[in-house]
């Protein structure tokens, strides 16, 4: 996967790396953040909060200069 990152976004290798690495933190942070609360309110709850939270980024994403 690393080499299509790298031709895709004319990275070089340590800097797709880290790329790569940064998303994986992020995705785990989130994992265990979600595991937690999901057990307090339930699974139907999280997904619900999961799909505001995504509509709130993708609204304040509209008004991002680069």
């Amino acid at each position: 996967m690393l080499p299509l990152i790298e031709d895709y976004l004319s990275l070089s290798h340590g800097a797709s790396g880290g790329l790569f690495t940064s998303y994986s933190i992020g995705h785990s942070l989130t994992l265990l953040v979600a595991g937690r609360y999901a057990s307090a309110w339930g699974y139907k709850k999280m997904v619900a909060a999961g799909f505001v939270g995504i509509g709130v980024v993708m609204i304040g994403l509209q008004w991002a200069e680069s």
